[in-house]
């Protein structure tokens, strides 16, 4: 597994992790990214692998529509990424 992590000031959250030309970056608040971010971001770099870019962002602003959520913790595909925190 192979990503990118880049500060971003503007970020709203703690996290977001996105498809880009060069693979699969984490856009973070604050560096380092470590322990319980770091896993479950890396979920979400596994599934950007899995079902490519374009599926993956479709499919998390799905989620956010379907659940009226921001978080969507509801929606398997981050409930995949909190369940990720606790392994």
């Amino acid at each position: 597994m192979t990503y990118r992590i880049r500060k971003c000031r503007w970020q709203p959250g703690a996290a977001i992790t996105l498809p880009t030309p060069w693979g699969p970056t984490v856009y973070v608040k604050r560096l380092p990214l470590d322990g319980v971010l770091r896993k479950h971001e890396e979920e979400h770099v596994r599934q950007i692998e899995k079902m490519g870019g374009l599926r993956y962002l479709a499919t998390h602003v799905w989620a956010r529509i379907i659940t009226l959520d921001m978080y969507a913790k509801k929606h398997p595909i981050e409930r995949a990424a909190y369940e990720a925190e606790r392994a």
